[in-house]
């Protein structure tokens, strides 16, 4: 058993040496068919790949131990950010490093933006208990939409909830945005340049309830 230790939360250049170890990382902790793979990540961390997109990576150390990770990115075209991956290792998990991670990729990702974030997207498993920690503990709600993941980058495609958490904007302006916002989504996350001829995507966008 790990006893209560001291880490370090850093944000690391998301061209730098660790990111091999953030990548094996998530492999570990989230598994092969949930991460894309290491060419296919280098291109979505690169600051290069899509100028309205800007990565943040997020790092845990116990002493030169990397213990977690969180890769999330800002949005510019849409004032928001998204949590892409996070890997905790399992020693540590249940005390609070998925907390302190978000909270500092948060902040970076404030920093972006000269109005104030608008709001924080995550795709999570309906009904498990990070889908609940969003919704009870930090104030997000689910799109109201039928949400799947696409089949890019070598990712399956996967039902999930698409949680949204607002930050200087308010729910019913994230739910006037939705169109909007998915498209950025599907364009600068997943790569895919026509949306309009994507069958997922059309599917999710007709599905959107606005009450």
């Amino acid at each position: 058993m790990i006893t209560a230790t001291a880490h370090e939360i850093r944000l690391v250049d998301t061209v730098g040496e660790s990111l091999l170890k953030v990548h094996e990382l998530f492999v570990e902790t989230i598994g092969p068919d949930g991460v894309e793979d290491l060419d296919s990540f280098r291109r979505t961390v690169s600051p290069l790949t899509s100028l309205p997109l800007v990565p943040k990576i997020v790092e845990a150390y116990d002493g030169d131990q990397l213990i977690g990770a969180m890769l999330g990115v800002y949005l510019r075209k849409v004032n928001g950010g998204m949590v892409l991956y996070t890997g905790v290792r399992e020693a540590y998990r249940r005390r609070g490093l998925y907390t302190e991670m978000r909270n500092s990729l948060l902040s970076e990702l404030a920093v972006e933006s000269l109005t104030g974030l608008g709001f924080v997207l995550s795709e999570v498993e309906d009904g498990s208990w990070l889908h609940r920690k969003y919704l009870d503990d930090w104030g997000g709600f689910d799109a109201p939409l039928d949400y799947v993941q696409p089949a890019a980058q070598g990712l399956s495609r996967r039902r999930l909830s698409l949680v949204a958490v607002p930050q200087a904007a308010n729910r019913a302006e994230i739910v006037e945005c939705l169109s909007t916002i998915l498209r950025e989504v599907f364009t600068s996350v997943y790569r895919i340049s026509e949306p309009e001829g994507d069958p997922d995507f059309l599917r999710i966008t007709d599905s959107i309830r606005v009450s």
